[in-house]
C-alpha cells in the first residue's frame, strides 16, 4: 500500500488487521488511564500510551519512504567480452557485473560481482539505470527484465560459425530436405560446408570468406524415421571448425482426396495428374469436351459418377479444383450443394484462372469476390514465385495472369511474387478456405528441367487449401532456429480440444506439462512456451493426441547463432531508448528505503520509561 513517498509493504488485510488492534489497544491504555484517581499529568499520559501504541505499530508494518537518489551507471560482462573494450570502460562505472562465472575475468577485476541473471540486476540494484553490456549481449528474454534500464551495447564480433539457420522440422518420404543458412566470421579463405546424415556424406558447398556468406544444402530422405543431420565446416587444411545438429523427422505422405472440375482438357491438368500420381493422391477428374459430354479420369480410386455434384460426391473428397466456367455452368442445387460442403463441412477449393474469374467476381460473390490489379498492357506476367516453404534460393518464371490480388480482411497470402503482390491468396468460409492461383501453366517447369519446382508449388498450395481433419492435433514448431537447453520454446497447436494441455515427454519418459493460451482470432489455435530441462529428443502431444518430435541441444552448441541472436536482440533494445527519453528517466531514480525500526523502538522504550518512572512520582 502506498500514500506518496511511504510505502507500507503489507496486503490491505493486515494493515487495517494491524490498525484495528492499534486502535483496541490505543482506546483500552486510554481508558485505564482515565480510571486512575490520580488526576495529574493525564494529557501527557494519554500522549506517552499513544506514542507507544504507534511505535509498536510501526514496528510491525515496517514502512519504507520513497526517496529520491543518483542514477548509476554499471558494466556488464557477457560471454565473448573483448579485453581491450573492457580495459577502455572499467574504470568509468562504479560497478562491474559479470554475467554466470568466469575465473579469468575474476582474476582482472577483484571487484567484480557475478550474477544468475540480467533481473538480478533489477532486483538489488533499482537505482542503476544504464548498464554498459560487453560482449555478445543478451537473450531477449534477459532483457524484458530490464525494461528501464538503458543499454549500451558494446558487442564483439561474431566467432566462426552458423548465424542463420531455416530448414524444414518435418517432411515427408520423397520430398527434398532444404537447408538454407548464413555463415559468420570467415577469413579470407576458402572453405567446405558438409551435409551428413546418419549414412554418411550426403552434400556439399564451396564457401569463399572473408566475413559472411550464405549456404544450401539438400538432401532426400527415402525413410520415416527420426534423424540428426550434421552440418561441419572444414577449412581447406581440412580441420574441422564447426559441427552443428540439425533434427528432422521424416514422416510418412498422406494422400489427398482431389476432385478436379474443368471445362476443358489441358496440359496444365495432366502434369497435376502425374505429380498426384508421384505422391500417392487420390485423383478424380472430369472435363468437358462439349455440352453434357465429359472425359472422366480416375487415379488410386475405383470409378464413381461425376456427372453431378452433389453433397455425397464432394463428401469423398478433401478439395475441389475448379475454373471459372465450370463454376458458372453448375445449377443452383450443384452450387447450393459446393457451398455447403464448404462452410459446413470444411471442403477446400481452389479457383483456376480463366476468363470468367475476372469477369465474374463481385465484393458479395461467395466464391468470387476478389479484388484485383490489372496491367493492362500485358498479356501475361513473368514471375518468380514466393512461398513460406519455398526451399529454393532463385526459382525460375513462370506465366501468370495479367493481374495481382489485392490484399484485403480476412484474405490470407499464400504465394507472392518477387515484388511481394499477391499471386495466389484464400478467404475462410466457414469452416473451409476459397483460393485462387493467378500462375498459369506451371507444367513448364517440368519441361524445363526444374521439377521440384513443380511439385513443391502444388505440394505448399493444396496442402493449404484441403480440408483438415478438426480431430487431428497439430503442432507447430519453429523452423528458422535451432533448440537449445534453458531457452524457451515456442509452440503452438490447432485443435478442437477445450482447455488443452500439452506434455512434453523425453525419450526416457520423463512428462512436462504446457499450460496453453488460446488465439483471440482463430478458436482452435492455442499458444504456450516450454524450457527445456534436458538435451535429447522430445516429444510434444496433448492428452490422447498425435506427438510431434523434435530435438534439444546442448548449450556449447550453435555458438554463433546464440551470439547473433543476443546481439540483434541488445541492438534492438538500445535503439528504443531515445535521447529525450532518456533524459527523463536519468534524472532522477527513486527507490524505496524502509525507515530505520531503532527510532520506533526508541520511542517506543521512552514512552514505557515515563509511565513507569511516573507511577512513582
Amino acid at each position: 500500500m502506498k500514500w506518496g513517498a511511504l510505502i507500507i509493504p503489507v496486503g490491505p488485510a493486515i494493515f487495517w488487521g494491524c490498525i484495528a488492534i492499534a486502535i483496541l489497544l490505543a482506546v483500552g491504555t486510554a481508558y485505564l488511564e482515565i480510571r486512575r484517581a490520580n488526576r495529574k499529568r493525564l494529557s501527557w499520559r494519554l500522549a506517552t500510551n499513544g506514542a507507544a501504541v504507534f511505535s509498536l505499530l510501526a514496528m510491525a508494518l515496517q514502512p519504507q519512504w520513497l526517496s529520491s537518489s543518483q542514477p548509476v551507471s554499471a558494466l556488464l560482462i557477457t560471454s565473448g567480452a573483448d579485453a581491450e573494450i573492457l580495459k577502455s570502460l572499467a574504470a568509468s562505472p562504479s560497478q562491474i557485473f559479470l554475467l554466470g562465472e568466469n575465473a579469468e575475468w575474476k582474476s582482472v577485476y577483484p571487484n567484480l560481482q557475478s550474477i544468475p541473471d540480467a533481473a538480478y540486476l533489477q532486483r538489488h540494484y533499482p537505482e542503476i539505470n544504464s548498464l554498459q553490456v560487453v560482449g555478445h549481449g543478451l537473450n531477449d528474454y534477459d532483457l524484458d527484465e530490464l525494461d528501464s534500464i538503458q543499454i549500451k551495447p558494446y558487442l564483439s564480433p561474431l566467432p566462426i560459425g552458423i548465424k542463420h539457420a531455416h530448414w524444414p522440422r518435418e517432411i515427408a518420404v520423397g520430398q527434398t530436405l532444404q537447408i538454407q543458412g548464413t555463415l559468420a566470421g570467415l577469413n579470407n579463405e576458402t572453405y567446405w560446408l558438409y551435409l551428413t546424415d546418419p549414412g554418411g556424406f550426403v552434400d556439399s558447398v564451396k564457401i569463399t570468406g572473408p566475413r559472411e556468406a550464405r549456404f544450401t544444402l539438400s538432401a532426400m530422405p527415402h525413410a520415416s524415421g527420426k534423424f540428426l543431420y550434421v552440418v561441419s565446416l572444414k577449412s581447406s587444411a581440412g580441420k574441422v571448425l564447426i559441427e552443428e545438429q540439425l533434427d528432422v523427422v521424416v514422416i510418412k505422405p498422406q494422400p489427398l482426396k482431389i476432385l478436379v472440375l474443368t471445362n476443358t482438357v489441358s496440359f496444365e491438368t495432366k502434369y497435376l495428374k502425374n505429380w498426384a500420381s508421384q505422391n500417392q493422391n487420390v485423383l478424380a477428374m472430369r472435363a468437358a469436351i462439349s455440352r453434357e459430354r465429359y472425359r472422366f479420369e480416375f487415379l488410386n480410386r475405383p470409378q464413381i459418377d461425376l456427372s453431378r455434384v452433389n453433397a455425397g460426391l464432394l463428401r469423398q473428397f478433401d478439395l475441389v479444383l475448379i475454373d471459372g466456367k465450370t463454376l458458372r455452368a453448375l445449377n443452383a442445387a450443384e452450387r447450393q450443394a459446393l457451398r455447403a460442403a464448404v462452410e459446413q463441412e470444411g471442403l477446400g477449393v481452389l479457383m483456376l484462372p480463366d476468363e470468367s474469374v475476372f469477369e465474374n467476381n463481385a465484393p458479395d460473390d461467395f466464391f468470387l469476390n476478389f479484388e484485383f490489379e490489372k496491367f493492362p498492357d500485358l498479356d501475361e506476367r513473368s514471375v518468380k514465385p514466393r512461398w513460406p516453404e519455398q526451399r529454393h534460393l532463385e526459382i525460375t518464371a513462370i506465366p501468370a495472369e495479367p493481374f495481382a490480388i489485392k490484399p484485403a480482411w480476412g484474405m490470407q497470402s499464400l504465394i507472392a511474387d518477387e515484388m511481394a503482390r499477391i499471386l495466389a491468396g484464400a478467404y475462410h468460409r466457414g469452416n473451409g478456405l476459397i483460393g485462387l492461383s493467378l500462375i498459369r501453366d506451371s507444367y513448364r517447369w517440368i519441361l524445363e528441367g526444374n521439377a521440384p519446382f513443380h511439385a513443391e508449388y502444388w505440394s505448399h498450395l493444396l496442402s493449404a487449401l484441403a480440408r483438415k481433419d478438426d480431430d487431428k492435433d497439430r503442432w507447430s514448431i519453429p523452423t528458422t532456429k535451432p533448440l537449445i537447453i534453458d531457452q524457451p520454446l515456442a509452440l503452438a497447436a490447432e485443435t478442437s480440444t477445450t482447455s488443452p494441455i500439452g506434455v512434453v515427454a523425453t525419450e526416457s519418459g520423463a512428462p512436462d506439462s504446457i499450460y496453453l493460451q488460446q488465439d483471440l482470432m482463430e478458436s482452435r489455435r492455442w499458444f504456450g512456451t516450454f524450457w527445456p530441462r534436458q538435451t535429447g529428443w522430445h516429444n510434444v502431444a496433448l492428452a490422447g493426441g498425435e506427438s510431434r518430435w523434435f530435438y534439444v541441444c546442448e548449450k556449447t552448441n550453435w555458438l554463433t547463432w546464440q551470439a547473433a541472436q543476443k546481439a540483434a536482440a541488445t541492438e534492438l533494445h538500445a535503439a528504443r531508448y531515445v535521447d529525450l527519453l532518456m533524459e527523463r528517466r536519468s534524472s532522477i531514480a527513486p527507490r524505496a528505503k524502509p525507515v530505520a525500526l531503532f527510532w520506533f523502538f526508541g520511542i517506543f522504550l521512552m514512552s514505557g520509561a515515563y509511565l513507569w518512572a511516573e507511577r512513582k512520582w
